[in-house]
């Protein structure tokens, strides 16, 4: 399997475990929605097993996130998400804080002022 398509599985697993994380929803409950176990759900969000279409379009409509979503929208956000997988210890209960106290911001302003404080903070 080329780069490229390892990048993209894994690019797809951890939009999902992004969507996942914000609707608070565990993988036994994906899993049990899917009857799959949470194991191979798991394995899905992390790029190692590929994710079929009927089980990205089950995951789209139980999430209620459009399919195109969970795909890269050009070649830099790709390779910026590489970045990430490739440093990313970050725990599931830690990107889901950050992401539901984040998504808990309405003002589009002060959103953009907490992305560039983060960036400053993570380039340190």
């Amino acid at each position: 399997m080329s780069t490229e398509m390892k990048n993209i599985d894994q690019y797809i697993g951890n939009a999902i475990r992004t969507k996942r994380l914000l609707n608070n929803k565990s993988l036994k409950e994906i899993g049990d929605k899917l009857s799959i176990s949470f194991q191979q759900m798991q394995k899905y969000e992390k790029g190692v097993n590929r994710l079929s279409g009927t089980y990205l379009y089950a995951i789209s409509k139980y999430l209620k996130t459009p399919i195109e979503k969970f795909f890269p929208q050009n070649d830099n956000t790709l390779e910026d998400e590489q970045e990430h997988f490739d440093k990313s210890d970050i725990s599931e209960y830690e990107l889901m804080l950050l992401i539901k106290n984040y998504s808990g911001i309405s003002k589009k302003d002060i959103r953009k002022k907490f992305l560039e404080l983060l960036k400053t903070l993570a380039d340190h």
